[in-house]
Parts: C-alpha cells; structure tokens; sequence
C-alpha cells in the first residue's frame, strides 16, 4: 500500500513506498436486558436470556425473594465477534419473588345450627417447607364471636352463631413466612338441623295412696336439657314438683307428662301422658274406749270414742247395738267413718272384758300387726320407716331408714317374703306385715289385763312412748322417747325381761307392765 503526505509551511511533500495499519475489533453497544424475574430457590440458569446474554455464574443461587432488585453478573456475545468483542461482567437486576404456596388440604365439618358453643379444630402443618420462619392467622367468611388462632398455629378454637341449616362458612387458616406465598388449610363448616331425641318414658309406678307420695322418672330421651313435668287434674287433683315427686291433693285420677328440654344437639322431647290413680287412704290410729272389768255393762258403758284415729272429723259407731251387754273374752267390732272422702272406712274389734291366762308377756289370744297401709315401690312416709327398721332388725337389709321404698327396700321386702313363703311381689300387704311382726293377720291387738295396751315391735303411740320412759329410767336404754317401738326399744325390752325372769318375747305384755311399774 502507498501513502502520501503533503508539503507543509515548512516541509515539502513525502510519498511512502510501503505502509501497514492494524484494525482492533470494536467495543459494541448493547442494551440490557430488563424485567428479569426469578423464584426463592431457582438458579440463574432458569432465568432465560435474550440471545447473546449469558450468566457469568449460571449455578449461582437467586438467594432469598426480596422486595427491591437483585443484581447479577453477565455477559454480552455480539453476533459479529469477529469485529466486536464479548463483554463481561455486565451487572443485570433481578426481581426475586417468593415461591408458590397452597392450600394444604380442605376439611368438612358440620355441627347444629343451634349450637353457638366453642368447638376447636388442630391443624396438621406438616407439609410446610422446613428451614422458615413461619407466622400463622386466620380469616372466617362471616364475622365469628369467637375466633381465636394460637400464635404457633397449633390451635384454633371458634364459635359460629346465628344462620341456619344449610349455611356453610368457611375458615381459612394461612401459614406465612418471606419467600413462600401463604399455604393455607381450608374448614367448611356446613349448619344442619337438631336431631330428635329418643322416646321419652315416664317411670316410677301408676297408683299412689293418699296422703303418701310417688316419686317419678323418666327413661329414654337423648339431650343434656332439663326434665320437668306436669299434672293435668282429672277426677283427682295433685301436685308435682321439679323432681318428679307427685303429692295428692283429692283422690281420683290425674295425668302426667314429662318434657325432656331441647339443647344446642337435640330438639325437645315430651313424654306419652301417664295415668296416675290416686287411692283412698286407711286411717290410722285407735279408738278410746273405757275396759270392762265386771259383769252387767252394755256397749254403752265401754265409751268408745275417735281417740288417736286420723283424720278426726268422722264417727265411731259400735256394729253392735250399745245395748249390747258385754261378754268376757269376746270382742266387739267397731266402724269409724272420716268425714275425709280421701280416706277409707276403718274398722276393727275390741276385746272390752279380758280374763287373762297368765304367761311372760300376758297375752291372752294372737296378736296381730299393727293396722299398717299396704306398701309398695315408690311410696314414701313413716309407715315406710317403720317397714325399713322392722326388716333391718330381722337380718334384711333395708339401707337408711329413710321412708323411701327404693330399690333397697324393695330387695329386702322380696328376700323376706321368700323366706316366709309369701308371694313374692314386693307388695307388703296385711300378710307380709303379719310375718314382720310374727302374729296372726286376723286377730286384733289385745288389751292387758293391767290396764295397759299390749305393745310390739312396730307399735305407736302414748302407750310406747311411757314404755320408752319407764325403761330409761331403770337404766335400759332405748333411745329418744319418740312413742315408736324400734329396734333399741325391742333391744331393752328383752333386756329387761331376761333381768327379771320373763319369757324374753319383745312383747310387752300384762307381766312385763307389772315387772316395770
């Protein structure tokens, strides 16, 4: 190649044989790539490029996602590399996002939409990557009165109310942390219907005596709610109270039905109607009548009157015309009519003129049970004490004497009959009252010869509670002196006759009187 260079002020021109120049390759221009994106745990490598762009570093780690850009070193390859060169370490930004999240799983619930009670849900976080730092909350479709979530996320606890059957709300519980999206746990909660209770029965017994209570209950029925009852009057009357336990007030029939309450579960259940027969009751207590000690007197003369007889108010008559004239050893029958018609009429017999035979307890024919209302499961009152001390004392056990024919009473009144060859019904009737005091249950309770009423175990009134005083005062104790001959007045009785050399029978008879007075 030729070149030439021209004269100048001070030099003339020159012209080169010969001349070489050397042509560098040329820096390019580029742009830079923009809008790159990556996700928490990808490499450069899967951030693509535009043609010519390549990474530095391709396995180096995008790291953490953040908020702001990241830069990254690149490289440029222009297309003519034989004119321009490659150029390196061109920094690019990179927006780093957080990895996809998820919904863990979704779980079917279901509860009353009556029931506006604290209800608790464990969540199952096992499927969260490890190695973050994870915060945890809660949202609800609808506002909750109760939602709380345990800051460790181990523990939700919520209460739903209001709605109605067939509404779903939905709980949705998130786990959080810096480079995942939320990974949630879904509740669908569905509001169904109360269910019904089983059939609500009323128990206890269908008859009850006047003056003593039934105790009633109830069996079947399903939800936690209160029971209650009610009586309708019929031909009878009666009262119930909140426990079942039903007083009379006329005899008759009545009706009752009980009400199992509805709760956050269970509608309200009631009962069939039961028919309650309310029965007349037996009147208690003796007549008072004047003894007949010679010869020549009439009914007249014996003075019979109501005495100790419950409820006053009716009559007392003789069966026999009160000219009658008085025969010894024989005894007289007697009617006593209440003006009470809740109670029946009463009637017994006298022995007026007694001519005693002589013996440890002076008894001069069969005595018998003290006139006692017939007994059965569910009745309550004295006379059931009287029962539950008289089977104690003979080796069957009763439980307290409590005056509650239960369950208890009713095994020992069982147990006795069939040792004594009864029918076995747990009904204690005249019969069952005879074996309890070991007399006849036709004969009717002698008088002594000394004047004082023949008493036993069981017997009541003025005649017992003189007993009681003249027993503690010589030094055999037979507790309080209440009028009733229990288990410690028979107890000091057959002390004292054993001490004084009578037949030791617990009968306190004409000999046992003399002995004490």
């Amino acid at each position: 190649m030729y070149a030439s260079i021209g004269d100048t002020d001070n030099y003339y021109g020159f012209e080169a044989v010969y001349c070489e120049f050397v042509v560098a390759k040329a820096t390019p221009t580029y742009t830079a790539p923009t809008g790159l994106t990556a996700i928490y745990g990808q490499t450069l490598a899967d951030v693509t490029l535009p043609d010519g762009w390549s990474w530095m570093n391709s396995s180096e780690s995008v790291g953490n996602a953040s908020t702001a850009a990241k830069k990254f070193k690149a490289k440029f390859t222009p297309t003519d590399t034989d004119n321009y060169n490659m150029v390196e370490n061109i920094e690019l930004e990179v927006m780093v996002n957080k990895a996809d999240g998820g919904n863990l799983k979704a779980v079917e619930l279901e509860q009353k939409y009556t029931d506006a009670s604290d209800h608790t849900y464990t969540p199952d976080w096992a499927g969260l990557p490890a190695g973050q730092d994870w915060t945890f909350s809660s949202e609800a479709s609808i506002v909750l009165p109760k939602q709380d979530f345990a800051a460790d996320g181990n523990l939700l606890t919520y209460a739903i109310s209001g709605g109605k059957a067939g509404d779903k709300i939905t709980l949705i519980l998130k786990a959080s942390c810096d480079n995942y999206e939320d990974f949630t746990i879904t509740l669908n909660v569905t509001l169904t219907e109360k269910d019904n209770q089983q059939a609500l029965r009323i128990t206890g017994g269908t008859t009850v005596v006047y003056g003593q209570t039934l105790q009633l209950g109830t069996s079947g029925g399903t939800g936690s709610g209160a029971v209650t009852y009610t009586v309708t009057n019929g031909t009878g009357e009666a009262t119930i109270d909140s426990n079942g336990v039903l007083t009379p007030v006329r005899i008759g029939s009545v009706t009752v039905t009980a009400t199992n309450a509805g709760d956050s579960e269970y509608n309200a259940v009631t009962s069939s109607p039961v028919e309650i027969t309310i029965t007349r009751a037996t009147p208690t207590g003796e007549p008072a009548y004047t003894k007949i000690t010679a010869s020549g007197k009439t009914l007249a003369d014996a003075a019979l009157g109501i005495g100790t007889i419950t409820p006053a108010g009716g009559t007392i008559a003789w069966d026999d015309p009160t000219t009658t004239e008085v025969v010894a050893n024989k005894s007289y029958g007697w009617t006593y009519t209440p003006t009470d018609t809740n109670y029946t009429t009463r009637t017994g017999t006298i022995k007026l003129w007694s001519k005693s035979s002589g013996g440890g307890s002076g008894r001069t024919a069969a005595v018998v049970a003290p006139d006692m209302p017939m007994l059965y499961r569910g009745c309550t009152g004295d006379a059931v004490k009287t029962l539950q001390e008289t089977l104690n004392a003979k080796g069957f056990d009763s439980g307290n004497v409590d005056g509650i024919f239960g369950a208890k009473t009713y095994a020992a009144v069982t147990a006795f009959q069939k040792a004594n060859n009864l029918g076995v019904d747990g009904i204690v009737g005249k019969l069952t009252w005879a074996k309890l005091y070991g007399v006849s249950p036709a004969m009717p309770v002698e008088t002594t010869v000394v004047g004082r009423p023949m008493v036993s175990y069981g017997s009541r009134g003025d005649a017992v509670r003189k007993l009681q005083e003249m027993l503690n005062a010589k030094g055999y104790t037979c507790g309080n002196v209440d009028g009733i001959f229990g288990s410690k007045t028979y107890a000091a009785v057959l002390a004292f006759q054993k001490a004084n050399g009578l037949a030791a029978d617990g009968i306190v008879g004409p000999l046992t009187w003399g002995k004490l007075v």
